[in-house]
């Protein structure tokens, strides 16, 4: 199955508002935690450049699928590579869903490590605590299901 293609689309979608209320403030071991996820230049070797432009503030500037092609109940990561132009008001959150449109099944991938950890009904570091200038690095660890048959995820 091809994974990397199908990924476009869910990237595409993967800003959305949200009901998220909370302080931009992280604890300093929350910035340290997350200092490897953040970065003050674009990430070198990104193998899928694009440019997904959310109203001029935030961009979708690429992202890595490892392995790029994958059977069911396989451990793959998708990395999304974001450049934030503008600060965001509260209300921000990332959200994936994958689906296999030969079954009609989807799976929800909102929540996950890194970025998207949820801690007090929150992400931790969402697009609405991100800085203008930074470069966010968004992993999401991701086990093919079972129940996968077509050749694409979209």
């Amino acid at each position: 199955m091809q994974i990397s293609r199908a990924f476009v689309g869910i990237a595409m979608v993967a800003l959305a508002t949200a009901c998220v209320s909370g302080s931009k403030g992280l604890s300093s071991d929350d910035k340290e935690k997350l200092k490897a996820y953040i970065s003050d230049s674009e990430p070198a070797g990104i193998p899928h450049k694009i440019d997904i432009n959310f109203e001029n503030k935030i961009h979708l500037i690429g992202y890595k699928v490892e392995p790029e092609v994958a059977r069911p109940n396989t451990e793959i990561k998708v990395t999304y590579y974001w450049r934030c132009d503008d600060t965001l008001d509260d209300g921000w959150a990332l959200f994936t869903h994958v689906a296999d449109d030969s079954v009609g099944k989807t799976d929800n991938r909102d929540g996950a490590v890194s970025l998207r950890e949820n801690r007090d009904n929150k992400q931790l570091l969402g697009p609405s605590r991100w800085e203008r200038g930074k470069y966010y690095i968004d992993e999401q660890p991701y086990k093919v299901p079972d129940w996968v048959k077509g050749p694409e995820l979209t």
